[in-house]
């Protein structure tokens, strides 16, 4: 499509994928049938990425802006959606989220696993080399290499 999308994840059933997309102006999560292609239901209502399915099925795991979020679906006999709801503040439970997930969610929704910015985190040092006649130097120990 002409929206920017990704980030899917297949439903434990196999019968829906729940990906991110911009289409509407900010991204928002939405399932689509799979395998084969058909129907498309928002299921975020305020921003949405990182969708994670409950292995166990039933329900939707995402982040919004501020939260982790939950939504219960049905999948059979047709699909049902929820409301979504939150499950904590991110920024309290200190989840650190970057371009991947971050998180994953155990069977049964009740535990989380998640980059964690601790109190006692050590701050990256920038560090920066300099190596001047590289050439030559990696010249020489080829050569010591034979």
């Amino acid at each position: 499509t002409g929206a920017s999308e990704g980030g899917p994840k297949i439903s434990p059933d196999g019968r829906y994928v729940a990906y991110v997309s911009n289409e509407s102006g900010q991204n928002e999560i939405y399932l689509t049938r799979f395998p084969e292609p058909g129907g498309k239901w928002q299921v975020s209502t305020a921003g949405g990425n990182r969708p994670r399915w409950d292995p166990a099925g039933g329900t939707l795991f995402y982040t919004s802006p501020t939260e982790m979020m939950e939504v219960e679906i049905a999948t059979t006999p047709s699909l049902q959606l929820g409301t979504p709801r939150p499950v904590f503040n991110l920024s309290a439970a200190r989840v650190v989220l970057g371009r991947t997930a971050g998180y994953d969610v155990f069977r049964g929704g009740q535990r989380f696993i998640a980059t964690y910015a601790g109190e006692s985190a050590v701050k990256p040092q920038l560090k920066i080399v300099v190596v001047e006649n590289w050439a030559s130097e990696f010249r020489t120990t080829q050569t010591a290499k034979k």
